[in-house]
């Protein structure tokens, strides 16, 4: 890597350097956003709770499941 930059400061003009440079963090800016592009769908689209319709039957359920008879 060293033996490149030396090179490039050896045979390209100050302009030229500032475009391999461009080239450079645009190329590694892109990679991270197609990194959080591809990681935006499972943060936006994680565990949702689901909102309960009847909330009486559900708490039957819950009864139900800890082993309760649903009476005091």
């Amino acid at each position: 890597m060293r033996r490149y930059i030396q090179q490039l400061q050896d045979t390209h003009t100050p302009h030229e350097r500032r475009q391999v440079a461009l080239r450079v963090a645009t190329i590694v800016t892109a990679i991270l956003f197609i990194g959080w592009l591809a990681t935006l769908g499972l943060r936006l689209g994680g565990n949702v709770p689901e909102v309960a319709e009847d909330s009486s039957s559900n708490s039957a359920a819950v009864l139900e499941a800890v082993g309760g008879n649903g009476s005091n």
